[in-house]
């Protein structure tokens, strides 16, 4: 019998947090550079300026 268990040292824990990471990484660039954030500014379409 076999027992196979996941923890913080088997290899498919590893890659999921490897992706988390990355994931991470991408959207705190994403935050960081594309201006302006929609999240405290409003622009103003063509008709209202």
């Amino acid at each position: 019998m076999s027992w196979d268990f996941l923890n913080s040292g088997s290899e498919e824990v590893k890659k999921v947090f490897s992706q988390i990471s990355e994931t991470e990484k991408a959207l705190q660039k994403a935050f960081d550079n594309y201006h302006p954030s929609v999240m405290s500014e409003r622009n103003l379409t063509g008709d209202e300026v």
